[in-house]
Order: structure tokens, then sequence, then C-alpha cells
């Protein structure tokens, strides 16, 4: 039995219980909502962490495509609601100790309040696989095979080294403009053998160029000159590539006939440079025609086999030459800027050239970003 004094304080008691169980449902949800605010600040923090290195790939993308040739740009997009990206950048007023031209980027990317951003330096670089004269497998040599600016670096081995010369004219020293570093004095660098009038150079045989190495030479750092474009490499390019229209016709690719300069494909600037990417099959491609200077430069790119030149007319372009296959020079040819083959047969002259400023002159297709440095922040917003 409850008396009556006592009613008073059972109330009182069950108003405490009630008020404490408010208090500790509030802070309950309160604790809950907490948890799913920084739950949706983490899912939007990693989103936008997504979005920026989206648009930093987005940037160095248009890099590679020739699109950093007019000194500043940018790329963005939204690919959701309440969500963008955005990359911009400008050329530096020096180039790096290397001589790469140098550009400042920022990339940007936002979900929801918050927000991720990267400043990067970075290099336009080129594809090491395009870096002067290089050939995967042999080279046989029955015409004369003059390097300018580059050395010869081959992956297997070198037979007509009497035929191979550098420099721009007899008794001027050359130099190597790719691999200085390496080899100061341009020479035949091969990591099989090198053969001279069928006696091999470092065996024996006449007395070696000083400047030549190969497997039996003391020094050899030949591999890290010889590289192999990627299928990913020539899938991508296979997108950038533009229209030959009638210059292709039957099996024979008229440079002379490709456009001067145009407005290419894949946001490349009007002029930068045209990509023609030749479908493999069972014939090789010839590549003829002399393209004059002033005109863009021109890469060419095949899986299979190329022929260069034909016995009737000279050959002569600016850019480069890519073929995973065989190069066989079938007339005189020239090319400034250079040229990479899975083997390469030279039975009419052929002359590559690689201009002094050549890394300040990128090639749409062989430009290769490369990022020095990156400093990231974040911002969980307001």
């Amino acid at each position: 039995m409850i008396r009556r004094g006592d009613s008073g304080y059972a109330l009182l008691a069950t108003l405490v219980i009630m008020a404490l169980a408010a208090v500790f449902a509030a802070t309950s949800v309160a604790a809950v909502l907490a948890r799913q605010d920084v739950a949706a600040a983490d899912r939007g923090a990693a989103r936008a962490g997504s979005l920026e290195r989206r648009a930093l790939a987005a940037a160095c993308l248009a890099g590679r495509r020739g699109e950093w040739g007019s000194g500043s740009g940018a790329v963005s997009g939204a690919p959701g609601h309440n969500e963008s990206w955005r990359a911009g950048w400008s050329l530096s007023l020096h180039p790096s100790a290397a001589g790469w031209p140098q550009f400042g980027l920022t990339a940007e990317g936002a979900c929801g309040r918050a927000r991720r951003s990267v400043d990067a330096d970075i290099e336009l670089r080129r594809e090491p696989f395009a870096c002067g004269l290089v050939v995967c497998g042999d080279v046989e040599a029955d015409a004369s095979l003059l390097v300018d600016g580059s050395g010869l670096y081959c992956g297997g081995s070198v037979r007509g080294r009497e035929w191979v010369s550098f420099g721009p004219a007899e008794g001027t020293p050359p130099t190597d403009g790719v691999h200085g570093d390496l080899w100061p004095q341009a020479g035949v660098h091969a990591l099989g053998g090198i053969w001279v009038r069928g006696v091999e150079e470092h065996s024996g045989g006449p007395a070696p160029a000083l400047q030549d190495t190969d497997t039996d030479s003391a020094e050899n750092a030949v591999m890290s000159a010889v590289s192999t474009p990627s299928e990913d490499w020539m899938d991508t390019v296979d997108g950038w590539a533009d229209d030959p229209g009638s210059a292709l016709d039957r099996g024979v690719l008229r440079l002379d006939r490709l456009p001067a300069s145009s407005d290419t494909l894949g946001g490349r600037l009007a002029g930068s440079g045209l990509i023609i990417c030749l479908a493999s099959g069972d014939a090789a491609v010839r590549v003829v025609g002399v393209r004059p200077s002033g005109w863009c430069p021109v890469l060419v790119v095949s899986g299979g086999d190329l022929v260069l030149g034909d016995p009737t007319m000279d050959t002569s372009f600016d850019g480069a030459a890519v073929t995973r296959g065989r190069v066989d020079v079938q007339g005189v040819t020239e090319i400034g800027g250079g040229m990479y083959a899975g083997t390469l047969r030279v039975a009419d002259p052929l002359v590559v050239t690689v201009a002094p400023s050549w890394r300040t002159r990128p090639i749409p297709g062989l430009v290769l970003p490369v990022i020095v440095t990156l400093v990231d922040s974040a911002s969980a917003g307001k």
C-alpha cells in the first residue's frame, strides 16, 4: 500500500527516469547522426580524391595527344550530381636541366562539400622507345646509314658497321644528343655483336670504333636505351589516328599527299602533327614522298612491316616511324625526328636526323608526361 506522501516521490522518480531516458535517446540519435555525417564526409572525401585523380589523368592524356603545345589550357568534367573535376596547366619559363619543357599543373576534384586538389610539376618527355634511332632486333646495312644527333641503339646485332656513320659531316666530332649522359660521342650500341665487313668488331677483328659498345665490350648500357611500344600505347594512338584518305592507296602511303597542316582529331592543336596508323597485314606498307620543310610532322605507326622509300623517288619527312615489325629501306629516305623498328635492313641510303632542340619539339602521340613533384591537399568544406 502506497501512502499519499509516497506517491509524490514515486511520480518524481518516474519523471526523472523519463527525462534520463529522453536524454539518452537524444544522445544516441545525435551519435548516430554524427556517425552518418562522418561516413558521408568520408565517402565525399574519397569520391573527391577519385575525381582529383581523374582530372590529373585526363590532363596527362591531353598532354600525350599534343594539347599542351599552346602553353596553357584546361580540361574539366561533371560526371554526376554535385560532382566535378578540373585540371589546368601552364608552361614554366624555363625547361628542366635535361632540356624537357616543364609545366605547372593543378588538378581538383569535388563531391558535395568535399574538395581535393593537387599541385604538380610535370615534364613533357618522349616515349623512350622513340628517342633517336632504336631497333629492338637486328640491323643489316648494305647501304649508307647516317645518324646525326643520336646513336644507333640496337637490342640485337649490327651487321654492316662499315656503312654506318655519325654526325653532320666528315671530320666533325659526332655527339649523342639523346643519351649523352651514357655516351657523349655518338656510336653503335648493341646488345648483341657488331660486325664490320663480316668480322665481329670486338673479338679479334678490325680495331673497334672507340665509341661503340656491344656484348663483348667492357661497358654496355644499351638496355636502358632500347624499349618496346606497349599494346596500350599502340591501342591509344590508334584511337587518335587521322584518316589518311586518298594518301593511302593499295598499300602505298604518299606522305606528300597528306595535309601540310590541318585541324586534327582528338583535340590536338592545328598543325601540331598528324598520326597515321597502318593496319597490320600480310603485306608491308610502302611509305614514300617528300614533305617540304615547314609542313607539320607525321607519326607513322604500324604493327606490321614497313618499306621506306622507292627506287624511283626520294622520301623525306619530319616526325617519326614506329613499327614493331621489319623496316626495309628501298629508296633514299630522310627522317627528321626518330625511328623505332623491330628489325632494320638498309638497302638504300637512310638519314636519321635528331635536331639539338628535339626535346622542346614534342610529336603528338610520342609525348610522355612525367610527374616530377606532387603536393596534395584536402578540404571537407563548411
